[in-house]
Formats: C-alpha cells, structure tokens, sequence
C-alpha cells in the first residue's frame, strides 16, 4: 500500500481524470469483493459531487449538485479522510496508531488505490502483492503474507474465506463416460468412476473390488483436464487457486485393474503393481499469467519431463493422475497453512533449478535424505549451488544425492517447505546470516530467476534467453517467508516424527510389501480362509517384484536367510487366527526380522518415497501432517459432465 500516494494532492494528480463507476454492477461487485461492505459503498457514493473549496479562510468539504454515480480521486479522497478525521486535508495516515479507524482507512485506501492503479495504462509491479486487489476476473489476490503481520494476514482469510487453502472442495461436475474409456484403455471393466479407481483381485471364487487408489468413495472427485488448454485448466481452477501447490500422482490403473499371478511373477511388471500402479509424482500449481489471469502449471523431478514425455501442463491422456493437498493437523490457523504452501512452492523450484534425475529409481536409488539433519545439509547445498558454488553443483550430480520424482517433489519439497521457512531467522540459524541476503534477493527476483546465466543451472541455458525446460518452472511465483512462520515441527511439538523430525517416516521394503497385501487384500474383520489364503497367494506371486525392488537379480541373488523368512512369513499369512489381532503377533517377529535385515542403512540405501506413499499419509502419531485426496485427473474425452 505504501507506493498508493497518501497524499492529497499526489493521490488527486496520479489519478486524475479516472472514475469508479459505481452504476456498473461488475465494479461493484469487484469492490464487495475486495473487501467493501454495503455500508461502504453507500458511504462511498455519498462523496458522489462532493468538493473541496477555501470557505472562511480554509478547505471545507461542501457538495453540490453534480452527481454521476462515478468516484473520482478527489472524492475518494474525501471518503478517506472520514476515517483518518486529521482534519488537515494534505494527507491520510493509515499508520497512525491513535486512529482507532486506521485498519479501515488502510483498507479504503488499498481498495480503491488499487482499482484507480488497474485502470492506469501502466500497472506498477507491486500491486499484485497487495491483499484484496480486485483482477480482471474479479477475484482476490493473496497478499504477500511477509509484508503483514500474523494478525492481519489471519485477518485477510476470515476476510475471504474462499481464499483459504483448506476451503471445502466443490462437488464434481463430471462422471465417466464408460464407453470411451473402455475404448482408450482396451478394458470393459471401466463403466462407473469407481471402476477407475479401484482393483480386481480374486478371493476364493469371486473378483472383489478393491479401493486402491482412493480411501473411501467420498474420495471420488473427478476433474477434466486437457493438454491443449495448456495453463487455462477450467476445471482444474475450479479446485486450484494461483500460489497454490498440490500432489500429482501419474498412474497406469485403467487398463491394469486385475492382480493376477501372471502379473505379479513378471519382475517389471509385478514391481509396478506392488505400487499400484501409481509411477511419477508432478507438482501442479497455480499461477496467474502476465494479464492476471490464473492458470495450472506441472513441474517435476526431472525438469525436462514435460517436454521429454509430452506431458503438458497436467498429463498424457492415458495417464491420468490423483490429486492431493496437505491437510495440516492441530490448530495452525488459515495465514499459517498458506504460508507454509509458499514456502513449499518456493522450495519446490529452488531443487528443480540444479538437481538431477537418476538413471536407475526402482529399487536401486537410495534415499540419502532420510533424516531432517541431511534433508537441511541438502537444502544448504541447493542454496550454495544456487549461489554459484560450483563445488556443490557437483555434489549434487553425485549418485548418492540425485533425486527421482516423490523425492523431489514430495519428500523434499514438503520436509524443507514446512520445515525450513525461508525468513531470516530460520535461513541464518541453519545456513549462515550472510546467506540470507542473497537468498532474499534470489526469491524476489520473478522471471530472471530462471534467465541464462543468472544461477548456475542442471539443464543449462536456453535459445529464448531462459535455461532449458523452465517453461512452466519460470511461471511459478517464487517469494520469501514471513517471520512469525516457524517450522511446522516447532508448531507441532512432541509428536515422535521419525528421522529427527520428518514430515513422514519414509518406507523401507517391508512397508512397501506389508501396505500392498494390506490394501489388496484386506483383512481385519474378515479372518477367513479365503482371505488368508489370497494374502499368501499374493506374497507368493509378488516374490520376484519384491526382491527385484531389493535390487536382487539372477546375477545378485537374495541371501538365503532372506529367502528363508520370507517363505516363513507365507506360511505364517496362510494360516488362520481368532482375531485380526492374533495373526498380527503371529507374525509380528519376522516382520521385525525382515524391517531388520531390510532397513535403511547409514547412507540411506534401502529407503524409499515411492510415488503410491501418498495414499498411506493420513495423519498419523509420526506424521506432521495428512495428504487429503482433492479428487481424481482425468481427460475430457473420457467423462461426461453431470
């Protein structure tokens, strides 16, 4: 607001010959909108023909009869002045603390500035920042949360409900359209939206239907998507505002819904069930364009993703995906949730810029940040590298520290985003206070963040004066932390977070295999034969994926003490028990055995943040927060609208 004139006769020049036209109903609805209330606009009309003029030796405020239903500068002005009531005519001042009217004065002065400066042939970079400013489609943009206090941004949110990240989703508009799916991916099966969601296994002699790929049905949401809209996503919008960040997990589940053993006994293809089927993560994003408007983005680990696979700006159309959003836990207010998703986003593109992709990611990559202490060393290397540090920018390139998809895009840009604010408190605590101003200068920097040249670069540079693949990348905005966030860690304290404080415990082999038999084949409440049986049956037939995901081969066999426990485990399953209870201490010394033998090493070999993680994160005791299901990606040509 400070770059609004607050002076009379300044506010009155800059904005001469502009007006507010109070009779069209698109304006007025802009101005609700922004913030104005009935009564203001009532109050504001009342300044409609009023003047100033020297009466007895000095300015009074008089009116006449020259009312048009449109505000001019001076007569907003005017209505300014009744709420700072100095009585001097020559300047309003929001920041008076004696003015028990100063946060409304401020509002007035910020509303109305911003719709005279969006009617200005030159529209000033700041005003984008500024809360409640009023956008070509009549939204509200977020203010920016480091320019406020916690107060007034919580204010903003209470102030525009619809604004909030933790807003109640809209219903669907759409539903499965049966015989253009079944076409696309050769599979009868698919006639209702369940059907897209959910696998066929077979316990005893029946197909039961099993939800894999959501909770429960209230979970289904199905959104269209077309690459061809690029960034304009309409209904992707609808659930996505700009400055947003959520989960994308791709996923192969149409066309591949039944769990058989001719599956399973295929190493790759028995690998790719044993997640469900859900192979990448994306980060989809909201942004607004030059003009404004708003629009989706979708960046990955790696970078050249989109370009490489014609991804787009959501997916292929065989390649639909879920998407998620954080559900925070506790009581972290509204300005909090979406400070802490800033951060996320800004951290986000801070690893895309300058790390790289593994060649191998199916069992063979380790996770090396599989503590908070190496998860900050990491982001400590992102900075330096970022800073020219050349030395750090080979670290990175290293084995042990490439990055596949859901390590990037989830495992790292949710444990640095909610745990590493970018303000100078947290920035100086873990990095240095000399590594502060820079990375300030660096996240407020827009576009020439990612101009050739500017930081050293994974991809290098570009022909159109950008580093290669930032298409999307350098839509995104990027921006400091405000200085009351805290680490979400320090929000929630005494929860047993694993790893000195992750968000979530990453897996290890035997998570991975014990929330695959879990899923497919459910079993508590229904301790029968049929069920134990299948659950054996599907260890049996998941043997080769399994050990495959160890990186075992013909040419690296499993120990013989590994093979032997995991046929002791079969039979264990096979059995039946009393209660669920009872098959879980049956069994649960050599699932201690196999966590043991299979668990993360020093290095972090044997860790995983496999992309289907994401439907498991619910919140849990050694969880920081929960991943809630937004509703599901799928492209236009396979739904009807409702």
């Amino acid at each position: 607001m400070s770059q609004i004139p607050t002076d009379r006769v300044a506010f009155i020049e800059r904005y001469k010959n502009l007006e507010i036209n109070l009779k069209n109903t698109a304006m007025v609805s802009q101005l609700k909108q922004a913030g104005m209330s009935t009564a203001d606009l009532r109050a504001l009309l009342a300044k409609d023909g009023h003047r100033l003029a020297i009466a007895g030796g000095k300015l009074v405020e008089l009116s006449n009869s020259e009312r048009n239903n449109q505000i001019n500068a001076e007569e907003a002005y005017l209505f300014f002045e009744e709420k700072d009531k100095n009585g001097t005519w020559a300047s309003v001042d929001p920041e008076n603390a004696d003015n028990p009217n100063r946060a409304k004065l401020a509002e007035r002065i910020r509303i109305l500035g911003g719709i005279f400066e969006g009617q200005l042939a030159s529209r000033p970079d700041f005003l984008p920042t500024q809360p409640g400013v009023v956008n070509p489609d009549g939204s509200v943009r977020v203010p920016k949360l480091a320019e406020m206090t916690l107060t007034q941004a919580n204010q903003f949110f209470a102030d525009h409900p619809d604004q909030c990240y933790e807003r109640d989703l809209p219903a669907s508009n759409y539903t499965i359209n049966a015989s253009e799916a079944s076409k696309l991916w050769k599979d009868p099966s698919l006639q209702t939206p369940r059907d897209l969601l959910t696998k066929m296994i077979q316990i005893g002699d029946q197909w039961e239907e099993v939800p894999t790929h959501i909770r429960s049905d209230a979970d289904i949401r199905l959104i269209a998507y077309k690459n061809t809209w690029k960034s304009k996503q309409r209904d992707m919008l609808r659930f996505a505002l700009p400055g947003e960040w959520y989960l994308g997990a791709s996923h192969h589940n149409p066309g591949n819904r039944t769990i058989t053993r001719q599956v399973m006994q295929d190493e790759e293809k028995g690998l790719e069930m044993l997640k469900f089927s859900i192979t990448h993560i994306r980060n989809y994003i909201g942004i607004r364009s030059s003009s404004g408007k708003p629009g989706i983005v979708a960046t990955d680990s790696p970078r050249s993703y989109a370009n490489q696979h014609k991804a787009g700006h959501v997916n292929p159309k065989d390649y639909p995906a879920l998407m998620w959003r954080v559900k925070f836990l506790g009581d972290i207010s509204s300005a909090e949730q979406r400070a802490y998703i800033n951060n996320v986003r800004t951290w986000s593109m801070l690893i895309h810029k300058v790390t790289k992709f593994p060649p191998d990611y199916n069992g063979n990559d380790n996770l090396m940040t599989n503590t908070m202490d190496k998860v900050i060393d990491f982001g400590s290397t992102v900075l330096n590298a970022l800073m020219g540090k050349k030395a750090d920018m080979r670290k990175l390139h290293e084995k042990s520290a490439q990055v596949y998809c859901s390590e990037s895009g989830m495992h790292l840009a949710l444990n640095l985003g909610l745990n590493v604010p970018i303000n100078q408190a947290v920035i100086s605590q873990h990095f240095g206070a000399a590594v502060w101003p820079k990375v300030l200068k660096m996240v407020n920097s827009g576009m020439t963040f990612w101009k050739n040249g500017q930081h050293l670069d994974y991809y290098g540079n570009g022909p159109d004066g950008y580093t290669m693949n930032c298409e999307q990348n350098r839509l995104v905005d990027l921006e400091e932390a405000p200085d009351w966030l805290e680490p979400l860690s320090s929000r929630l304290p005494n929860r047993p977070l694993s790893g000195g404080g992750l968000v979530f415990r990453p897996w290890d082999s035997a998570d991975m295999i014990e929330h695959f038999i879990q899923t497919a084949v459910p079993r508590k409440g229904n301790e029968t034969w049929d069920v134990s049986n299948a659950q054996a049956e599907l260890l049996t037939w998941a043997k080769p994926g399994i050990f495959h995901s160890l990186g075992f081969s013909q040419d690296n066999p499993p120990p013989p003490q590994l093979v032997i426990l995991f046929d002791t485990i079969v039979s264990k399953v096979r059995l039946n028990y009393d209660s669920y209870e009872d098959f879980r201490a049956a069994i649960t010394p050599e699932l201690a055995m196999a966590h043991q033998i299979v668990s993360p090493k020093a290095g972090g070999e044997g860790a995983f943040v496999p992309p289907h993680m994401v439907i498991s994160i619910n919140g849990d005791d050694d969880e920081l927060i929960a991943l809630e299901p937004v509703g599901q990606l799928y492209h236009l040509d396979v739904l009807h609208s409702i």
